[in-house]
């Protein structure tokens, strides 16, 4: 048996991302896909194990969503064997390692290691249409669809970190838009939602999750990496993705440049947004996650 273990990285999109490009190497050169969202750095947005909300659609597809301790114990018997030999091969985007896969072609070694930073493709969506919601999740993320209005319009706003965008304007050229109309907010900061709610006057605003006043830092970094706080976190970001892509409009706050190094004058969305606009053009793979 030959694996790829996949540690994804950064945000929800970029997460889904990754492992879009570890499934689909995996499906070329036969491998098993494993799914590690234990063991990243605090950059990860997603901290609980990946099987707590989502299993497989197909359940014979090439993929293991949680390592069990027994798999573990033969990870690392390998890993032991082959890095000592200096064949443990590990692809990294943006980090360094001193051992590196090419992702373009196969290798003969039974583990394969990929840190993900930074893909080069919106590929998230490829994943989400081999998983499916557990049930439990889906009771929980439909509790809170079953109380959105039957038409609204859905914003999303991005104000924390290195991608800060300006949200003020967006709400000034929204607000003769959605006059008299339901207008959900999904935001990382709850600075974002109380201004949405003084500046779209006449609009009816509101939100699908608890969001928190925070100092200017992601929720991935300041809730999902908090033992009590990480499951809530990582559910609202889902019910509010599920949430927005159920919108007859979604519209979005960006950056001009988007991140260090891009064009200046190019508006840059965030991959959150990208998503969500995926899962709306794609009704049938939003309806299979909560088995609709």
């Amino acid at each position: 048996m030959s694996y790829l273990l996949c540690r994804p990285n950064n945000g929800l999109n970029d997460m889904f991302n990754h492992i879009a490009r570890c499934w689909a190497y995996a499906d070329k050169h036969k491998r098993t896909l494993v799914i590690d969202s234990d063991n990243i750095g605090p950059a990860c947005c997603f901290k609980c194990p990946f099987d707590v909300f989502f299993r497989l659609k197909d359940p014979h597809d090439n993929a293991i969503l949680c390592p069990s301790a027994r798999l573990w114990s033969e990870l690392e018997h390998m890993t032991t064997q082959e890095f000592a030999q200096g064949k443990l091969f590990t692809y990294c985007d943006n980090c360094y390692s001193d051992f590196l896969f090419d992702i373009r072609k196969d290798h003969p070694e039974e583990l394969l290691v990929y840190h993900g930073a930074f893909p080069d493709k919106y590929t998230g969506i490829q994943t989400l249409k081999r998983l499916v919601f557990r049930d439990n999740i889906i009771g929980l993320i439909t509790q809170r669809l079953s109380k959105l209005p039957s038409e609204y319009i859905a914003l999303h706003m991005r104000i924390t970190t290195d991608f800060r965008t300006d949200y003020k304007t967006t709400c000034a050229e929204l607000r003769p838009v959605v006059k008299g109309k339901n207008v959900l907010i999904c935001s990382d900061n709850k600075l974002a939602v109380n201004y949405a709610r003084d500046q779209l006057e006449g609009a009816n605003v509101f939100t699908v999750s608890d969001i928190p006043m925070l100092d200017n830092k992601p929720l991935h970094q300041a809730l999902a990496n908090n033992p009590e706080t990480k499951f809530k976190t990582n559910l609202d970001a889902l019910a509010d993705i599920m949430a927005i892509s159920g919108a007859t409009q979604i519209h979005s706050s960006f950056k001009m440049g988007g991140h260090e190094g891009e064009n200046p004058d190019q508006p840059f969305y965030s991959g959150f947004y990208v998503l969500a606009k995926a899962l709306q053009e794609n009704p049938t793979i939003r309806n299979e996650l909560l088995c609709l």
